[in-house]
């Protein structure tokens, strides 16, 4: 059967493959936003598109039970980093991670006691971001207010590995701006997350599933903006809990915990590929490359071996950064096998070629 493309109208690089609704079936297709297809990216890097995403197809990823079943939870010891694919599922690891992940997915990434409860990341962002839209009428001042937060927040983070650095000052706003933003909200509006979400009966269901039985008022309690701060700092307490434990049970740091996911493999096969047809460099991180807002910082960090993991380990893509100096690892070393002999010897490396106007062929 030949491969569908759907090309959709979109000026992001990215592109993705689909599933059946029921989550049994995986789409011969892929879809590529319009942004891929345009002149200045070069032939190899659009091909190492096209295997990352097949690889998604052929092995089917889109269905849960094998993007479960692909993980495999690990450490990164004595300063070097290990080929994901290489390594034996680390029970221990797996047991850690997984539940600061499941954490993750409610509060965000981000744990740092310096944040408070705001919401950065994970549902209650998206809650918040709800509440702030209900609050808008009542409370503009305030509600800018924690908006602006977020924004300059966020702006600060970390090129390499996207970790939010908190100062006094900055911690001290954002305690002052969620303080103000629920004295006007008991002031204006009395307003349940329950009754919130009313013609949105999916997010109650959803807390209910996540919620324990002892918080469950939360659903019901007139202030929401104070119940949702309640989870927020609950769950971020929790994550550094976790971390600890990982800390405490495998004698190492948390910043090597590593697993290898369904994201990865697809990088994997696409660099593969990238070897054996003998490409300079591994299409996946040159176009990964064109994503960075610095990427002399990530050449930097890659020439010296320090390219951080990243903190978003809720995060099956990995940093960005580290995704560019994995494939180069894997490219340069033992781990990618070589073509075929049989045939490279009856149709030789594959060579890009382009129309008269230059662009990609594809």
């Amino acid at each position: 059967m030949r491969v569908a493309v759907v090309v959709l109208q979109n000026p992001t690089l990215n592109a993705f493959v689909a599933g059946s609704t029921d989550k049994t079936k995986v789409a011969l297709a892929v879809h590529f936003h319009s942004a891929i297809l345009e002149p200045q990216l070069t032939d190899e890097e659009i091909l190492a598109v096209v295997f990352h995403e097949l690889t998604h197809v052929t092995k089917l990823h889109v269905l849960p039970e094998v993007r479960e079943a692909t993980q495999r939870y690990y450490v990164a010891v004595g300063g070097t980093e290990p080929i994901g694919a290489l390594q034996i599922d680390d029970s221990r690891v797996r047991a850690h991670l997984t539940r600061w992940q499941e954490l993750a997915g409610l509060a965000g990434a981000y744990s740092r006691r310096e944040l408070g409860e705001l919401p950065v990341g994970g549902n209650l962002a998206d809650l918040f971001e709800w509440l702030l839209e209900s609050l808008e009428p009542v409370c503009p001042g305030q509600v800018a207010e924690a908006r602006a937060v977020q924004s300059e927040l966020l702006a600060a983070r970390a090129p390499l590995d996207g970790d939010l650095v908190v100062d006094s000052q900055r911690a001290a706003r954002i305690k002052s701006s969620l303080d103000l933003l629920g004295a006007c909200g008991r002031i204006n509006s009395t307003m349940s997350l329950s009754q919130m979400f009313a013609s949105e009966p999916q997010w109650p269901t959803y807390l209910h599933s996540v919620l324990r039985a002892d918080e469950l008022w939360l659903l019901e309690d007139p202030d929401a903006l104070t119940a949702l701060r309640i989870l927020v700092g609950d769950r971020r307490e929790k994550m550094r809990t976790e971390a600890a434990a990982f800390e405490h049970d495998l004698g190492t740091p948390w910043t090597a915990a590593r697993y290898f996911s369904t994201e990865e493999q697809a990088d994997d096969m696409s660099v593969r590929v990238s070897k054996a047809q003998r490409f300079a460099a591994p299409g996946v991180s040159l176009l990964m490359h064109r994503l960075l807002d610095d990427p002399a910082l990530c050449d930097a960090a890659v020439a010296h071996d320090a390219v951080p993991y990243g903190v978003r380990l809720d995060d099956s893509h990995h940093a960005t950064c580290w995704r560019i100096a994995h494939a180069r690892q894997l490219a340069a070393g033992d781990n990618a096998p070589a073509r075929r002999v049989s045939v490279e010897a009856e149709h030789g490396p594959w060579t890009p070629t382009r129309p008269s106007d230059g662009r990609p062929m594809y």
